[in-house]
């Protein structure tokens, strides 16, 4: 008894497992790339939304700040001109002047500081109302009446301006101490006797405030540092925020203050600056101001706190970014999960409109050729109607000219010179045989254009060399035309000439023909041939001269064969027999049109008449 042992079948386990595990594999690297496409491209995205964000904070500040120092040059304007005004109204009052001229302080005391107490100070918000006496000594403070005799020639250039040049001073100046104030100085006489100058003035921090009052900006003020040593102000670690060549030490606010201080920026610079330091981001846009002489020695920051709205800005960017993540994240999973289905739907479709688009070429091809046949039978039906006519025609042509003479004959033999019919039936004969004459004329040239035409058709050539083929023209077609002695034809065409789309020998007869239309019409004058190729690699060869101006410049009717056949049909018997270059204008216009090409008149300003042949280069 034998015992035959079964062996198990091979298992294919492992085979799908590694096909399980490629498609994982290949599964994960599709999420992971899709992964990190939808961060790449929330975070572009954030970084844009950030970028627009703060562009837009930056262009809001430069606006306000333009803003803010409109508003407070128009009120230190104003004010100066109300300055002004009020010294012509205190020089103007006697006893003001009278009592500085008698140099009679205590009597001077009594009329103005009631004046500024009571009027100047309360109801026009006045800071300075002083009298001061050459060279440039302190008379009266009103604001501090025991003050009196400082002398005021180092710091007070406004001052010993206005005395020495005995005329009005306005402006900004920084006085003792470093105060800004606008001002504005008079000289005050007794007679002609300069006996000194009174001078108003206001605080430019008032200005500013007012400024500031108007469109929210904090600001910063400062003076040179070698004019603040000038004025002898004294030097506060505490408030002073030195910056470049300037020195900050009047701020609108206890906040403004500490943004300075967290900033560095050129306060020379007109333009606005980003600042970020020390965790702040400040945007900061100074100002000149210039003094009663034009010198720039005062200078104003204009300060905005951007820090949390740079910060909001980049929430919202980080917050937009990982929303977006989250969508192209998400969505571009579930696309992917359902790309095998999206697939086949749209190979569906492809295919469809694959087999619509198959149907419709081939209903389109069957349509062509349903034309094509068309043509070919109205062609073939002209050609046998011509053929049919011909021969007919030409034998009433030949029984007319054998009739005329002999009725000529006839008439002269037996009629009288006043028998007026038979000579009109003459006449009628001629004119019938006049257009037989044309409409077998018509019908040569329709049968050699035909001839022509299948010739064409059936050319195999595809590329001529154009230098080689005008050489060839003016050689042998063109040589009996070039020993005319008024006649000059002369060609310069490029040596990089490339080849173009054509037949040569049917080439050469349309150049021959196009060059022929001026030399038989005329013989007298220039031809010149130009070529030049154009970025769309199109050939023009250019025939013109003086010689088709004589021969009649060519225009569009020239063109157009159903016009050339109708014209010379309806018109009356040339004196030239021009109908070899009229024929071969309509043969050179084929040959041009099938091979891609055109005949055209030549245009331009300062073109001479002629044609230009525009052919297709050789790629």
């Amino acid at each position: 008894m034998s015992v035959t042992t079964l062996s198990p079948p091979k298992s294919s386990a492992p085979l799908a497992d590694g096909t399980s595990k490629a498609s994982s594999m290949k599964r994960w690297l599709i999420i992971s790339a899709l992964v990190l496409g939808s961060a790449v491209a929330s975070g572009f995205f954030a970084i844009n939304e950030y970028s627009s964000a703060s562009n837009a904070l930056i262009a809001q500040g430069e606006r306000t700040a333009t803003r803010f120092e409109a508003v407070y040059r128009d009120a230190a304007e104003t004010r100066l001109a109300a300055l002004r005004l009020a010294a012509d109204l205190v020089v103007a009052n006697k006893e003001l002047t009278g009592a500085l001229a008698r140099d009679d302080r205590p009597a001077l005391m009594a009329l103005a500081l009631p004046l500024y107490n009571d009027v100047l100070k309360p109801r026009y918000g006045l800071t300075q109302f002083n009298f001061w006496t050459p060279p440039a000594k302190l008379y009266l403070r009103s604001i501090d009446p025991k003050e009196f005799g400082t002398d005021g020639s180092s710091a007070r250039k406004s001052i010993v301006t206005a005395i020495e040049r005995r005329a009005p001073v306005s402006g900004m100046e920084a006085a003792i101490g470093g105060r800004l104030g606008v001002r504005a100085i008079t000289p005050i006489y007794d007679g002609t006797r300069l006996v000194g100058v009174v001078e108003l003035g206001d605080d430019v921090f008032n200005l500013l405030q007012r400024a500031r009052e108007v469109t929210g900006v904090e600001w910063s003020s400062g003076l040179d540092k070698k004019r603040s040593d000038e004025v002898e102000r004294v030097t506060d670690a505490k408030v002073d925020v030195p910056m470049g060549t300037d020195v900050f030490f009047r701020f609108s606010s206890d906040d403004a203050a500490k943004l300075m201080r967290s900033a560095t920026f050129d306060p020379r610079s007109a333009k606005g600056q980003l600042v970020q330091q020390g965790g702040m981001t400040i945007y900061v846009k100074p100002f000149q101001i210039q003094n009663f002489a034009g010198v720039s020695t005062a200078v104003v920051a204009s300060l905005f706190n951007l820090t949390e709205p740079f910060s909001a800005a980049r929430q919202a960017a980080m917050i937009k970014g990982i929303l977006l993540f989250l969508v192209l994240a998400v969505g571009g999973y579930f696309g992917f999960a359902q790309l095998g289905k999206i697939q086949a739907g749209f190979a569906r479709v492809i295919f469809g409109e694959r087999q619509k688009l198959e149907e419709t070429t081939r209903a389109l091809d069957a349509a062509k050729a349903k034309l094509k046949d068309i043509d070919t039978i109205k062609q073939g039906f002209f050609t046998n109607l011509v053929a049919a006519v011909s021969e007919p025609l030409q034998a009433v042509s030949g029984h007319l000219q054998g009739a005329i003479p002999a009725l000529d004959a006839d008439f002269k033999r037996t009629a009288s010179p006043d028998d007026a019919a038979r000579k009109e039936i003459g006449e009628r004969l001629t004119f019938a045989l006049n257009e037989t004459n044309r409409l077998n004329r018509f019908i040569g040239e329709y049968r050699q254009i035909e001839l022509f035409r299948q010739k064409l058709i059936k050319s195999t050539s595809s590329s001529a060399q154009l230098r080689d083929i005008i050489a060839s023209v003016l050689e042998k077609e063109l040589a009996s035309y070039k020993r005319l002695p008024h006649l000059k034809i002369s060609a310069a065409l490029p040596a990089d000439l490339p080849p173009v789309r054509a037949d040569a020998n049917l080439l050469r007869w349309a150049i021959s023909g196009l060059i022929g239309y001026a030399a038989h019409g005329s013989g007298v004058g220039t031809i010149n041939l130009t070529s030049q190729v154009d970025a769309a690699r199109i050939v023009k060869l250019s025939i013109t001269g003086t010689a088709f101006a004589a021969a009649g410049a060519p225009n569009e009717a020239l063109l157009e064969d159903s016009r050339q056949f109708i014209a010379r049909l309806a018109g009356p018997e040339r004196p030239t027999d021009t109908s070899g270059s009229m024929m071969a204008l309509v043969l050179s216009r084929m040959i041009a049109e099938y091979y891609g090409g055109r005949v055209d008149v030549a245009k331009g300003d300062g073109v001479e008449p002629g044609f230009a042949l525009y052919l297709p280069a050789v790629a």
